[in-house]
Formats: structure tokens, sequence, C-alpha cells
């Protein structure tokens, strides 16, 4: 019975000891994920100016802010996609002062007002 008992107590111990270190290499990567993405060339050079934040849970990285351009929402995520640990990634980036997009109902409230009916109709 003891023998059962003290074999029981080193596997929940050595079962611990798994998760705990799975999980804090999990927070290790995802931080150096992030510190990678933020200290990359295309994020000092191209995105400086722009107002994106990153985010990383188990290699999944969220973008999300602002950029100036259109070509640096693509930029931010083919940047954070290539770094070591990446499994995927989610990009929230909006544009500055970004039209409403087609299809939206300010974009067809808008549309409808100006066009004419055509002939016939």
């Amino acid at each position: 019975m003891k023998k059962s008992m003290y074999r029981l107590a080193v596997a929940v111990a050595m079962l611990s000891l798994v998760l705990l270190n799975s999980i804090s290499f999990a927070s290790v990567t995802d931080d150096r994920i992030v510190s990678s993405a933020k200290d990359s060339y295309v994020f000092k050079t191209f995105l400086k100016d722009g107002d994106v934040q990153i985010q990383s849970k188990d290699g999944v990285v969220t973008l999300s802010g602002t950029v100036a351009e259109e070509s640096h929402k693509q930029l931010a995520q083919e940047t954070a996609a290539n770094l070591p640990g990446v499994k995927s990634v989610n990009n929230e980036l909006e544009l500055k002062g970004e039209r409403p997009a087609e299809m939206s109902d300010t974009w067809i409230t808008f549309y409808t007002r100006i066009r004419k009916p055509a002939q016939g109709s």
C-alpha cells in the first residue's frame, strides 16, 4: 500500500512539473515573439508611425491598432508570421482614416443617396 501511494505521489509531482514547465515555456515563447516583432527592422522602420499593438498567446499573434498604408497591414502580418514560434496571425489592423468598406451600412446609405435609378427601371 505504501509503495502504491509513493508511486502515485511521485507521478503527480512529475505531472505537475511538466505542466508548469510547459506553461512557463509558452509564456517565454510568447514574450520572445512580441519582443522580436517590436525589434524587427520592419516594425522599427515601416511601422514606426503606426499604432500597432502585438499580442501573442500560445504562438497565436494578434495585431491590432492602425497603420498609415494598406501595404503596411500585409507587411506587419508577414513579418509576424515569419517569426520563430508563431503558429498563426490574426490581423485586426485598420487604416488611419479608413473609408467605409463596400457593403457596410454606411457605404450602402451613401451609395443609394447619390446613385440615380437607371432609365426604364
